[in-house]
């Protein structure tokens, strides 16, 4: 499989190379198993223990942007519907 070129600032140019990818069956998102969860689960735990108060902070605030900015792309089932 060849690699394209990614754009640099044309960010819904990159999201639609990626359906692409998808719909072509050249990507491939898939879920964690449960092994997978487990392994992560304890890492992230091991993590915790061994972090400072702060670090916790600052990972815990880097988790909820991330979910935040992932919640924003994806636009409500009927929004492009006239009302």
């Amino acid at each position: 499989m060849a690699t394209k070129e990614l754009p640099d600032d044309n960010r819904e140019e990159f999201l639609q190379l990626g359906r692409e990818q998808i719909s072509a069956g050249d990507l491939v998102v898939g879920e964690l198993t449960a092994s997978q969860r487990r392994i992560w689960d304890e890492r992230a735990a091991s993590f915790d223990e061994h972090s400072d108060p702060g670090e916790r902070s600052r990972r815990e605030a880097a988790r909820q942007e991330r979910m935040g900015k992932a919640n924003a792309e994806e636009p409500a089932p009927n929004a492009s519907l006239p009302r």
